[in-house]
């Protein structure tokens, strides 16, 4: 009976379009509307569906490369959008029928691109060291939530509100971790020197109290802590 009733209400032109959905309604060939969801009237003979068109929430998952911090330093982001699309909310209706002809992929990669952008604009207003530590991770979705609004509404595209994009995970260059390192134990060696008279250092360096200390840095920095040692004693006076 039900088969039936779907036969006689297709002869009629009424089509059901299922939840989440938006049919695209093609007039002489030409894309002229989109209905649903529920069922829509489409004139016989004149008229006739097309795609069937996903409005509900969509979700694209990808890797943006070297994006690049206000020290230039590049770092590789992973991150997931959530997004909608509605037909109906395109600026024009060419652009409408454009969209509504192609695979749920293009809609991804438009997406992917403007996020890409985004993305790059807004980490390069942050140092390497911030976004290492994933302070500004909050203000980076939200610019780019941002960025996205202003720049696919037109298409019928929109980011979920609040948390339309996540950052997965943020991945350093391989060297970074490393490099962050080695600067901050110069930065606390240098720390320490200035606490040191200059005659005391200059004294140091030419006794030789730390084994290739003038002609190998490196060796200087990791037997620091002997060069303080020294120190300490002579200051104790158990050392000449």
């Amino acid at each position: 009976m039900n088969k039936v009733l779907i036969f006689l209400a297709r002869l009629l032109g009424f089509h059901f379009v299922p939840e989440n959905s938006r049919a695209a309604v093609m007039r002489f060939g030409m894309y002229h509307r989109t209905g649903g969801p529920g069922f829509v009237w489409v004139a016989p003979l004149i008229e006739k569906m097309g795609n069937l068109v996903k409005v509900g929430m969509r979700l694209a998952t990808f890797t943006v490369e070297q994006v690049v911090s206000s020290d230039g330093i590049p770092f590789d982001f992973r991150l997931t959008v959530r997004y909608s699309f509605d037909p109906d909310s395109t600026r024009n209706r060419s652009i409408a029928a454009q969209l509504v002809r192609q695979p749920d992929s293009v809609l991804e990669n438009i997406v992917k691109d403007y996020a890409d952008k985004s993305l790059r604009r807004t980490v390069a207003r942050y140092s390497a060291e911030d976004i290492y530590n994933r302070g500004p991770v909050a203000d980076i979705e939200q610019s780019v939530i941002e960025g996205l609004q202003a720049q696919v509404k037109h298409l019928g595209l929109a980011p979920m509100a609040g948390s339309g994009v996540m950052i997965k995970e943020i991945t350093p260059p391989e060297d970074f971790l490393e490099t962050k390192l080695a600067a901050k134990r110069h930065e606390i060696i240098l720390r320490v020197l200035t606490a040191y008279q200059a005659a005391d250092v200059d004294q140091a360096l030419l006794a030789e109290w730390v084994r290739g200390l003038k002609d190998a840095p490196p060796t200087f920095l990791s037997s620091f802590a002997e060069l303080l040692q020294k120190f300490s004693r002579v200051e104790r006076g158990e050392e000449q």
